[in-house]
């Protein structure tokens, strides 16, 4: 959709897939761009690979329709990109005013979503320094000492 209003926009797609999931995706990508001029799935790339992979795009978008706590948003968010993601949640608790929203299960809702964000810099700008300070708020060290308190406090109310 973007393609055809010649916003040169490309899609890299990153952790491959199986099933039915990865089948859907391929048939996607054989209606869509059956010369893969601008789609590009890559297979499982090693985490590390995952963030040099994210500083090589543009926006960051983030399509999914379920979750419990978004660790791929979290990084998306830590990057410095703008992001468009899924209006479901938990990811408007998340992100906060650090992107765009969109529907996953309208295409259009996406396209609209990332054409905002490409023109108009002053959203994407602001988008950008939300992200970054709501990222802020996440930390493996918090989470570890607050669920460890959590069990520690389980264990002391049945004695």
């Amino acid at each position: 959709m973007l393609r055809l209003k010649n916003i040169p926009a490309s899609l890299d797609l990153i952790g491959g897939g199986s099933g039915k999931s990865d089948k859907r995706v391929n048939e996607a990508i054989r209606k869509f761009d059956p010369e893969r001029r601008f789609v590009n799935q890559l297979p499982f790339v090693q985490p590390n690979e995952v963030s040099k992979r994210i500083q090589e795009s543009d926006i960051f978008v983030f399509a999914s329709s379920c979750e419990n706590l978004p660790i791929t948003l979290l990084e998306g968010m830590s990057s410095g990109l703008a992001i468009a993601s899924s209006d479901m949640g938990p990811m408007p608790e998340v992100l906060g005013k650090g992107g765009t929203y969109f529907n996953p299960e309208e295409p259009q809702s996406i396209a609209d979503a990332i054409e905002r964000l490409i023109k108009d810099s002053s959203l994407r700008s602001d988008s950008i320094n939300h992200a970054i300070n709501n990222a802020k708020h996440f930390s493996w060290k918090e989470c570890s000492d607050n669920t460890f308190h959590f069990l520690v406090s389980c264990n002391d109310s049945k004695k």
